[in-house]
């Protein structure tokens, strides 16, 4: 591509002039009716309006300030629509493949739109390419495209002054330090120079660090045609600073000579917490590589619009798919669209249900539907009605006392069958899932149903309707609202795409670490007073890398044939436009050198470079730490967090503990001998579950599967008993396999049926140590008396068992013992004291 432009002719295509300080050239502008300066990003010229009042816009605000309907964010998303459209009507062989690149063939689109051709003929090899050209000659042939090359050929200079200042005397364009100079961009210069203005280039170069500077020389010298060490420069400066690291770069001895700044540190961070801890006690003006690496550190929310009961239902909302008329989701999804504000019932809201959601995960697996959790439910209500009828029938027998009612109903240690836990009942949680399934059968469409969109976003204001009144629902109702062409017909993804677009602009989101390439709009503040902070510098993303190739699916190469097809005077300006872009691509590296050099010698203030361990797995930081460290503090520090938020106790003077003595006689005859079983591995376990809980309740799958097994054995003793079983019992667990529910109660100890306890007025198995205490393990030197009394049929012994307790429980609290039998404790979660296994395998 190089040889074909040299071959031309070598006439300077554009002018440019260098200047080493930005503030000093911008100092000297006057405000010139006949110009216009054009700067990189709108952030930057937004920065530099509210210092320098003149003329000033962004190079792609410009763009699309004229030519609005074709450079539009909505109307990407109407091309990608027509590109489903297309693929799913057509005969393609890729189609999937296509289907998932939609953005990437609407961006090679718009190269291929600048050809000002009506179709591409080429054959490749890869089929898959030529499938993509025969998608982009579909979108040629819109109406779009033809008033786009249209209006490029009729609109006149003075029209374009008009558009671009608001008066027709627009002379001259200047254009400052655009680092990302690519296709677009350079297309569209060239479009105004064809249109009479006046294009200049202005960017920062110093001839005596070619290799400082050599990013701008090499991009810029093929956007111009010109040598930078042969163009005027606008400002000398004088400057000194920033010389050490610039000479080195030069590989200049004369560095050791020079240490021109005093005020430069260089910190590592040893975790994302510490940098946390520090970004909150800093007044730095902090920027970063890959910002958004950083902003998850500080920013721990999603968008504010999204993060509240009515927003998230639209965001899970995209994660579902209707298919033959059913809504496939995980349960996480269906989850987070039930607890939003937008499913309700007359008696209850989704928003009460989470808890007993929550609970419900695991009886859930393996659900993929919304049809599926609602057979779900019904089985749990059909499983609660088992439970009920073994109350029902033992309720002249327990009375009042729950732990004779557990201990004549197993099925009561289920976390899941404990109704009085939850705000919302199994029946109320099968309402609010239909009016769930309600919702998404009418804004949900199938794979190849398309909508109108207006017609599309009145569905969703029907349903807005009913959400309560806040804050958020007005933003949305504003939303749904705005109208789009009559035309637009998109399916279901465009439509959530367009959705999230208009959000976009409502949400006005807290950026606190901002991208690098934002360095030029700290030090044009001029503030000698805030540190700059640059972080993020490892090895792996510092020097950045080009992060975005033109297409995703042609090489440069490739679209320089593209290129060929077309003629006149267009070819060579795509050719160049070509180049200077592969020129961007192949030496963006050099552009972290140069933003290092202009920060120590522009930004007045005094600058922190860092990085941050364990963001990434194997990173490590930058060596160009290491250089700057050498050059300037001969040090790199790590910061140490200085305070922490704790717990002030006060000692108690004495030579002994103060103990207090607590009545536990009053417990005599009231406690069953399995409850007792507990005691012999933990007080603190056996108070939870028989004081406060009065009977052990299981959350844990783990621990549901070991009573599913123990039930199975005690109510399937025989072969008719067991084939009972599974008929009316096996259905009622359908998270788990018939395999699994077989091998769990195959599995289980063999028990003695007629062997039974008794306290007070009832009998039940011994075989209930089972369910109690599941699989614990008895230790050597520990407490066995629970365990050997319980064998007995004498009760006569609470009083050895209520010394123990007496001895490990205070006014306060009762004692735990950790140990391995923590992993069958259904307080594991809760207790502090708990080991879990993973801990016994650590020791």
């Amino acid at each position: 591509m190089q040889k074909v432009i040299q071959n031309r002719e070598t006439k300077h295509l554009f002018n440019i002039k260098t200047y080493c300080s930005l503030k000093d050239v911008l100092s000297t502008q006057d405000n010139i009716e006949e110009e216009i300066h054009i700067f990189g990003t709108g952030s930057m010229a937004h920065r530099i309006k509210d210092i320098y009042h003149f003329q000033i816009n962004s190079i792609d605000d410009i763009n699309q300030r004229t030519f609005p309907l074709f450079h539009s964010a909505k109307t990407e998303i109407y091309l990608q629509s027509k590109l489903r459209e297309e693929i799913m009507t057509g005969n393609y062989k890729h189609q999937q493949y296509l289907l998932n690149r939609l953005t990437s063939i609407v961006r090679t689109f718009y190269i291929c739109a600048e050809f000002k051709v009506d179709q591409i003929s080429v054959d490749f090899h890869d089929s898959r390419k030529n499938e993509v050209i025969q998608l982009i000659n579909y979108l040629l042939t819109e109406d779009l495209v033809k008033e786009y090359h249209f209006k490029q050929d009729k609109l006149s200079k003075e029209e374009i002054s008009f558009i671009l200042c608001e008066h027709t005397q627009l002379q001259i364009i200047y254009l400052y330090e655009i680092e990302y100079l690519n296709f677009f961009r350079m297309t569209f210069i060239h479009w105004l120079k064809n249109k009479g203005f006046t294009i200049e280039f202005r960017v920062p170069y110093n001839k005596q660090y070619p290799h400082t500077f050599s990013y701008w020389q090499k991009v810029y010298q093929v956007a111009s045609r010109q040598n930078l060490n042969n163009c005027d420069s606008l400002v000398h400066e004088h400057n000194m600073k920033g010389n050490r690291f610039a000479l080195f770069n030069e590989n200049t001895p004369e560095r050791e000579m020079i240490r021109d700044r005093q005020d430069i540190q260089i910190m590592e961070f040893s975790s994302p917490a510490d940098f946390y801890h520090y970004q909150k006690r800093s007044r730095d003006n902090i920027i970063a590589v890959r910002p958004n690496e950083i902003n998850r550190i500080i920013n721990h929310n999603m968008s504010h619009l999204y993060e509240n009961s009515t927003g998230k239902f639209l965001y899970y909302l995209q994660f579902c798919k209707k298919e033959n008329d059913m809504i496939f989701a995980t349960y996480d999804v269906i989850v987070e669209l039930i607890t939003s504000a937008w499913v309700k019932t007359n008696q209850v809201s989704g928003l009460d249900a989470l808890s007993y959601l929550i609970d419900l995960r695991n009886y859930m697996y393996g659900v993929k539907t919304i049809s599926d959790v609602r057979d779900r439910l019904e089985r749990l209500q059909e499983l609660e009605f088992v439970s009920k009828t073994f109350d029902r029938e033992n309720a002249k027998d327990f009375g009042k006392n729950y732990m004779k009612r557990y201990m004549l109903n197993p099925f009561r240690t289920f976390s899941f069958l404990h109704q009085e836990r939850y705000d919302v009942t199994i029946h109320q949680l099968i309402e609010l899932v239909d009016r769930l399934e309600k919702i998404c059968k009418s804004i949900l469409l199938e794979e190849y149903e398309t909508i109108q969109v207006n017609d599309y976003f009145k569905r969703w204001e029907k349903f807005l309707e009913e959400v309560d009144e806040s804050e958020q629902k007005t933003i949305w109702k504003k939303i749904f609202q705005e109208k789009l062409p009559e035309q637009w017909e998109f399916a279901i993804q465009e439509l959530f795409t367009l959705i999230f677009l208009l959000a976009s602009s409502q949400v006005n989101g807290k950026t606190e670490v901002y991208d690098i390439s934002r360095l030029q709009e700290y030090i044009i503040q001029n503030n000698t007073d805030k540190r700059l902070h640059i972080t993020n510098l490892t090895q792996l993303n510092f020097p950045e890398r080009h992060k975005t190739p033109l297409s995703d699916f042609f090489s440069h190469s490739e679209l320089k044939e593209l290129a060929r097809i077309t003629n006149g005077f267009i070819q060579p300006i795509l050719l160049h436009a070509l180049w200077v872009d592969y020129m961007v691509f192949q030496n963006f590296e050099d552009l972290g050198i140069y933003q290092i050099y202009n920060t120590l010698a522009h930004y007045p203030g005094p600058v922190t470079f860092s990085w941050i361990h364990h963001i990434h797995e194997d990173d490590m930081r930058s060596v160009y730490l290491d250089i700057l460290s050498d050059l300037y503090t001969d040090i790199i520090m790590e910061y140490k967090p200085t305070d922490s938020i704790g717990v002030s106790i006060k000692k108690i003077e004495g030579n002994s503990p103060i103990t207090i003595n607590v009545d536990v006689d009053r417990l005599k005859g009231k406690i069953p001998d399995l409850y007792w079983l507990n005691h012999d591995f933990c007080s603190k376990k056996f108070f939870l579950t028989t004081i406060l809980e009065m009977q052990p309740i299981y959350e844990s799958e783990f621990h549901q599967q070991f009573v599913f097994s123990k039930i199975g054995k005690i109510l399937g003793y025989s072969n008719e008993e067991r084939e009972e079983f599974r008929k009316l019992i096996y259905p009622l667990f359908p998270q788990w396999t018939y395999s699994k529910k077989e091998n769990l109660i195959d599995v289980e100890y063999k028990i003695k049926l007629r062997n039974y306890k008794e306290f007070e007025n009832i009998s039940y198995p011994k075989a209930l140590k089972g369910i109690h205490i599941l699989r614990s393990m008895y230790r050597e030197n520990r407490r066995t008396k629970a365990r050997n009394y319980y064998r007995k049929k004498s009760s006569n012994h609470e009083k050895d068992l209520l010394k123990q307790f007496r001895e490990n429980i205070t006014r306060y609290e009762v004692k735990a013992e950790p140990g391995n039998h923590c992993k069958m404790c259904p307080h594991l979660n809760s207790c502090r004291e708990g080991v879990y296994a993973i801990d016994n395998i650590i020791r």
